[in-house]
Formats: C-alpha cells, structure tokens, sequence
C-alpha cells in the first residue's frame, strides 16, 4: 500500500493509545444512546399519537437524508487525512461542503416531492430535518477526519454532551406541552452546536493547514460513495417488500421486532468505525498484517460483548417483546425477532470486513459486496414474504448478510 498520489504517508499516532481510546469511545456510545433511548420513550408515552408519528416521521428524514447526502465523505476522508495528516483541514473543508451542499439539495427536493405524497408533514418540519441532517453529517466528517490522526477526545465528549442537552432541552419541551416541531427545534440547535465545535477543532489542528491529498470523488471515491449509499437503504429492503407486499399489521409486527437487533447491530457497528483510521495508518506504515490481527481482535470482543444480548433475544424474545411492546403474542413477532438478531452480529463482522477493504483501497469489491446483497434480499424476499410474511423478510435480511459477509471479508 502506498500513500495518494504518490505523497508521502504520515501516519498519525494511533498505536500508542489504541487499547485506551477505542473503549474510550464505546464507553462514549453507550450512554449517549441509552440516554436517546430513555427520551424517546418519555415522548412516546408523552405526544399525541398524531404528534409522535409527525416526529417519528422527522426522524426518518432525517436518517434518509443524512444517509443519502453522505456519498462517502465519512469513508474517505479517513482515506485522505490517514495517508498526509496535512491535509486534515482542506480535507475536511471539501468533505463537509461536498456533504452539506448534497444534503441541503437533497432537503429542497425532500421539501418540494412531501406535500405531493403526505399532507400532514409541513414544510417547517421537513426543512428541520434537512438542517438536522446536514448538522450532523458535519459532525461526522469532523469525528473521522480528527480519528484520522488519533485525536478522538472530542468524539468522545461531545457524543456525550450533545445528547445530554438535547435530552434535557426535549424534555423540558415536552413537559411544558411543546410540540414535535419545538423539539426539532432544540434537536437541530444541539446538532449545530456540536458541528461548530468540531468545524473549530478540525480547522485548528495543529499541522493540518497543508494542501489537498487528493480528489474526494476519484474512481475510489465513486465506489465508496455509492457503496455507502446502498449501506443506508440495504438493510430497509426487508421493510419495503412488506410495505408492498403485505399487510401494515405486519409491517409493524417486522419493525416492532427489528427496533431491538437494529441499534444493537449500529451500536457494535459504530464502535468498530475507528479501525478504519487505525488499519488505514498501519497500512501505509507497511504493517498490514498487523492491522488486520488488530482489527480483528477488536471486532472478536465487540461481538462478545454482543453475543449475549443477542442470545437473550433469540431465546427469550417473547419475554423481551412483552415487555417493551406488549407485542409478544404478535404473529411472527418472536421468530423474526430470533432472526434479527443474528442479522445484528453480521452487521458487526460485516463492518470488519467494509474497514478493511476501505483501508486497502478496495471500494469496488465493498461495493459489490452490498449491491450482492441487496439483490439476494429484493430476489428472496419477494417469495419468502409471500410464503412466511415477517419472519420470511427476516429469513431474506438473514441470507442478505450473510452474501455481503461472505464477499467483504
């Protein structure tokens, strides 16, 4: 592996802190998620049902923006700052426009094409969404442009601190009888603050006012742009037969079951996303098979730490559905609550194998690898949907995975 361009690589210090700030960052994720999870149930108990499908409705926007407007910024900007630390500042500059631009084309679409299809979402709310969305995708680019040179402590707090206030700033909203659209408000206003702190920390890094390392959108970053859209809308596949092919009844059953595996899968995903850098700097360092042992090591002890909560939901479902939903007697609902959670392991290993591929410079074959999937689950799942309803869908997403682990790693 050789630097871009034919630059020189500067790998950043990640080696000598690594055992401390990967679990650093973890130990950062999760309590920033329990904390959007504990305020997600207050306002579901709280708002109307109207008012909490208008936010539910907010938040899907904001996840499908974001993830659409990415076009692999995220990825390849680690590409670009892990070979010259430099070039952290231009890097990030290019990907943070490059990002904010396509997502604020995307909310202007968003904002014209909603009132044509759903009457009750306001312009006010879609355009929140957009500027949620284009705020933190910011904050991304920002977060993997400063893990490219092993700084990750305002990764780490702001993940934290971010949450913290939305948390209390939504709550106050809510109980004061404040509406979706006021908590938007304080979601995009807690999003902003978080994207100028960043924006200062990654422009002010000490020796990364140097020139570009490369262009964000060469053969490379083509693939890994489109790659990393299919990451987003992948893994939805499942969801949409059902929309199409069956009842609503049952596409609330599959996403009542979905909830739980779902955001344990982007949990362990979210913590192996720093590798990239780290496998990336040992890659240009001439180090590669120690990368891969590195990562693969971290990857082992995020899915140990998985596998029993995984367990509990294939074993224990009903009990699990009972208690979050009241749903365990739903048709289907333990079975493919069973299945969703071994998706949620694939998804880690899966994540394994899409960091190193990236590090290597290999964004065609990671691109195949999740085109194959979405494939083998739109093919599968037409017919497993129509024979076995939800836990058909769950069956099509399982043997999904497991096509795109088997090409990525």
């Amino acid at each position: 592996m050789t630097a871009l361009a034919g630059r020189p690589a500067r790998a950043p210090s990640w080696d000598p802190g690594v055992a401390g700030k990967l679990p650093g960052l973890a130990g950062a994720r999760v309590p920033a998620q329990l904390l959007g999870l504990a305020w997600f149930l207050l306002a579901a108990r709280v708002f109307s049902p109207v008012d909490f499908g208008v936010l539910s409705t907010a938040l899907v926007l904001v996840v499908v923006i974001g993830g659409l407007s990415d076009l692999g910024t995220t990825r390849t900007v680690v590409r670009h700052v892990a070979a010259d630390r430099t070039s952290l500042r231009s890097s990030f500059v290019r990907a943070a426009t490059l990002r904010g631009v396509a997502g604020l084309a995307l909310a202007l679409v968003v904002i014209a094409v909603a009132p044509q299809v759903q009457d009750t979402i306001s312009v006010q709310v879609v355009a929140l969404a957009g500027l949620i969305a284009v705020a933190s995708g910011i904050t991304e680019i920002g977060f993997a442009a400063l893990r490219s040179v092993g700084s990750v402590t305002t990764e780490g707090r702001l993940l934290v601190v971010e949450r913290a206030l939305f948390v209390v700033a939504g709550t106050a909203i809510v109980l004061a009888g404040g509406g979706p659209v006021a908590v938007l408000a304080a979601y995009a206003a807690t999003n902003l603050v978080s994207a100028g702190v960043v924006s200062v920390r990654s422009l002010g890094f000490p020796g990364g006012a140097g020139t570009p390392s490369g262009p964000l959108l060469d053969a490379e970053g083509r693939h890994t742009a489109v790659g990393s859209t299919l990451v987003i809308v992948g893994p939805r596949i499942s969801a949409l037969l059902l929309v199409v092919l069956s009842t609503p009844t049952v596409v609330g059953t599959f996403s009542i079951a979905l909830k739980v595996p779902e955001a344990l899968g982007i949990l362990g995903a979210a913590i192996l996303l720093p590798l990239l850098p780290m496998v990336r700097s040992q890659l240009l360092d001439g180090r590669g098979r120690r990368a891969v042992q590195d990562a693969g090591r971290v990857t082992a002890t995020v899915l140990m730490a998985m596998i029993p909560a995984a367990a509990l939901l294939a074993v224990d479902g009903r009990r699990v559905l009972d208690l979050l939903f009241g749903a365990g007697t739903r048709p289907g609902s333990v079975a493919t609550l069973a299945l969703l959670a071994a998706v949620s392991g694939l998804w880690v290993v899966r994540t394994y194998g899409e960091v190193l591929l990236l590090a290597q410079e290999r964004a065609a074959r990671y691109l195949v690898a999740v085109a194959s999937g979405i494939v083998v689950n739109l093919l599968v799942g037409v017919a497993l949907v129509r024979w076995s309803a939800s836990t058909g869908a769950a069956t099509a997403a399982l043997l999904a995975e497991a096509v795109v682990l088997i090409i990525t790693v």
